[in-house]
């Protein structure tokens, strides 16, 4: 083992004796870029070096003349799509169908509500009912289900207002000491005493 690790090395030494010798391009190139080099010191002197030159020789302010008031450019009134027909009609003696412009604004649909109203349980907290956390730690999530995203963090005895019981075992609850409002697995809660 010890013969095959001296003759790698031995063969990349004379690798590098052979073929490691810079070009003068390179060389050349090299001492450009340390000639090129400034260190900070010598970035200080010259930087010093300028100021105290200009020091010396203050340049005139430069006198501004009456700024010029802006032209107004006539504006052109800019014209809005307008959708024709969507069918091709090969009738010519056909009805006009309705133009819509853009300035023909529509009444957006009511929205239904898609999700209704979970029913809350037998043991329904009433409003601004304040219960404490009794978990060393409880994650607080965005949404009824250990499947949202942990938002926050109740702690041992911290103060819960509920805002609501889902009948699924869980609490949408408003932390008082974080102002964290989310929700929270109700077997974790405590009621008032």
């Amino acid at each position: 083992m010890l013969k095959w690790v001296l003759g790698l090395c031995a063969a990349l030494y004379g690798i590098l004796l052979y073929f490691g010798e810079p070009t003068p391009e390179e060389l050349a190139a090299r001492e450009a870029r340390e000639l090129q080099q400034v260190t900070r010191s010598e970035t200080v002197a010259l930087v010093t070096q300028s100021l105290s030159e200009e020091e010396a020789e203050p340049e005139p302010a430069p006198v501004l003349s009456q700024t010029p008031e802006p032209t107004s450019e006539p504006t052109s009134e800019i014209e809005s799509p307008v959708l024709v027909s969507a069918s091709p009609s090969t009738d010519a003696t056909a009805e006009p169908t309705p133009v819509v412009t853009a300035t023909t604004i529509a009444e957006p649909a009511p929205q239904l509500e898609t999700q209704a109203e979970p029913e809350q349980s037998a043991s329904a907290a009433s409003s601004n009912e304040i219960w404490r956390v009794t978990a060393r730690a409880v994650n607080l999530r965005a949404g009824p289900s250990t499947n949202n995203a942990v938002v926050g963090r109740a702690t041992l005895n911290d103060s819960a207002e509920i805002i609501e019981m889902l009948p699924s075992g869980w609490a949408k609850v408003y932390i008082l000491e974080t102002g964290t409002e989310a929700f929270m697995s109700a077997q974790f809660l405590a009621a008032p005493e």
